[in-house]
């Protein structure tokens, strides 16, 4: 295990800041019913809240399960051979061995690791709710960065759903929603993202 420290890729604004301590407020008002959340779109919004919820005095990992690119990886240029959830969900290695600290005390990464893939089969989803529920008692949170991948959020007790808002319509929403819940996703909500 090994620490990495993760202050550059959460650093906001002022105004990112209020925002995102806004959007934790909203998913703690959920209550830990809720312990599971992936956040669906664009990356590095997860880690973002994931550190908020962190600074709001819980106990939170991090997952990067956008297993279709090692993106965080790429982020902190740890190079190759770095074990990830990927590894986890081939069997190859336990959940203790792909566990990161960071340098806040309550905040562990779990990277994407190596053998990135298209899609989830369904051993790596029977996998995956293994391994939230293992986890799930050390934890006050477990975020979950799912890129667009209705396999990760499905197997989550929640999702938010992020739409840029230059994209954003109405219109777009609901059929964003209407897909992650036909997907058997239960979305809390879509997240307006403005950079």
């Amino acid at each position: 295990m090994f620490s990495v420290n993760i202050d550059k890729l959460v650093a906001t604004t002022p105004a990112q800041e209020k925002a995102y301590k806004e959007l934790c407020n909203r998913v703690l008002a959920k209550g830990r019913k809720y312990k599971t959340l992936a956040v669906i779109g664009e990356s590095g919004y997860a880690l973002r809240l994931a550190a908020a919820i962190v600074d709001a005095g819980n106990k939170v990992l991090f997952v990067d399960a956008d297993v279709t690119t090692p993106e965080f990886m790429g982020k902190y240029r740890l190079g190759k051979n770095l074990v990830g959830l990927c590894e986890y969900l081939d069997g190859t290695q336990d959940d203790d061995k792909i566990r990161c600290l960071t340098n806040r005390s309550d905040l562990n990464i779990i990277f994407s690791g190596e053998s990135s893939r298209q899609t989830l089969s369904q051993s790596d989803e029977d996998r995956l709710r293994k391994f939230l529920d293992d986890n799930m008692d050390d934890y006050d949170y477990i975020i979950l960065e799912a890129g667009k991948s209705a396999e990760v959020a499905r197997n989550c007790r929640a999702s938010l759903v992020l739409i840029d808002d230059s994209e954003y319509s109405p219109r777009d929403a609901r059929e964003k929603i209407e897909f992650y819940d036909n997907e058997g996703c239960l979305v809390l909500g879509v997240v307006i993202t403005n950079a």
